[in-house]
């Protein structure tokens, strides 16, 4: 509401004078860009949401869009916003965002969060299925040519308590620990399969005979070895078994579902950093997350083998073997919950 009316003020003669017009085109950019943001947010989380700009007559009802109707309105908003920054140039002041961008800047930011939203409101398969994947391409294309860092400072500034709180690496922070449920797919020892076949009340860390539930894995991001003792030696860049010490910490609540519980966690430590030294450069949209957004349109619109070539980039690095159009691989990483390879 305060940026309908930040906006809305731009319309006075008077503001516009004191302003100029270099001045007022920036404002309008960038409002644009922020009711994208606030709309297509309120549309990814919400059932139901208001549509509130600087023409909103707040003194009659206002109605309630679904969460469609809601993410159609903000890309408008979004497209607005490209419009304006294309047609001119300016830079945004870093206060404004905690990071420094030109008009271009801004357009290709724009593109980029119409990419994200256009997927993220689907709710179901057919909904995903259904997504416009040719204008996500469009928009992943005209989008961020690198990571976009804001500087998170959790006492004094822009924060991000999730991306600290998920990262957290101190041992009473147990809500970190890696569900087997998603990250198990990586295993090739059979124990996170026989997890899956268990009573969710019997789920837990160890199987029934006391096997730890591991997950050993030719994938060099996880921790390397068939015993706790060997993957705490070798951990991998992205996840972490538990140190000695740990266990009780983590295993906690017993209450709230033992399934929850889990040998890994998290392998970096960018949470305590953030608490610790404060005012830090944290990824708000990456790169990694385009390239994902493209294979999946590549794969739906018909290409499977494009969308492999780029799964293929974070496969072979990671020492798995490449994977091809038909979803075949010589590790059978991810290994499906019936078993089959991924």
């Amino acid at each position: 509401s305060a940026l309908a009316n930040g906006l809305g003020a731009l319309e006075d003669p008077e503001v516009a004078r004191a302003l100029g017009g270099e001045e007022i085109t920036r404002y309008r950019a960038f409002g644009k860009f922020v009711q994208g943001l606030s709309h297509a947010s309120v549309a990814a989380l919400y059932a139901r949401g208001f549509a509130l700009d600087e023409a909103t007559d707040l003194r009659e009802p206002q109605e309630l869009l679904d969460y469609s109707a809601l993410m159609n309105i903000a890309l408008e908003y979004f497209d607005e916003s490209i419009e304006i920054a294309l047609a001119s140039e300016f830079e945004i002041p870093s206060d404004w965002m905690q990071a420094e961008l030109t008009s271009t800047d801004l357009a290709r930011l724009s593109h980029s969060y119409k990419a994200r939203f256009r997927a993220q409101v689907a709710r179901t398969p057919g909904e995903r299925e259904s997504v416009n994947w040719d204008a996500v391409l469009a928009d992943v294309e005209a989008g961020i040519q690198a990571d976009h860092l804001t500087v998170m400072d959790w006492a004094t500034g822009w924060s991000n308590g999730f991306l600290g709180f998920a990262t957290f690496s101190f041992p009473w922070e147990s809500w970190t620990q890696l569900p087997y449920f998603m990250y198990g797919m990586a295993d090739q020892s059979g124990r996170v399969e026989e997890w899956r076949t268990l009573p969710l009340e019997e789920k837990s860390y160890n199987l029934p005979d006391g096997r730890p539930v591991l997950i050993i894995t030719p994938d060099l991001r996880f921790p390397q070895g068939s015993s706790v003792e060997e993957q705490r030696a070798q951990e991998g860049p992205y996840f972490r078994i538990l140190s000695v010490g740990e266990e009780g910490d983590n295993w906690r609540k017993p209450e709230r579902g033992s399934w929850r519980w889990s040998w890994y966690k998290p392998g970096f430590g960018r949470g305590a950093d953030y608490f610790a030294l404060g005012a830090l450069e944290q990824p708000e949209i990456t790169l990694a997350e385009m390239r994902l957004l493209e294979a999946e349109a590549l794969f739906r619109l018909g290409d499977p083998g494009g969308a492999a070539a780029l799964v293929n980039d974070t496969r072979t690095a990671a020492g798995l073997s490449p994977t091809d159009a038909a979803g075949t691989n010589a590790e059978c990483v991810p290994r499906l919950p019936d078993g089959s390879c991924g």
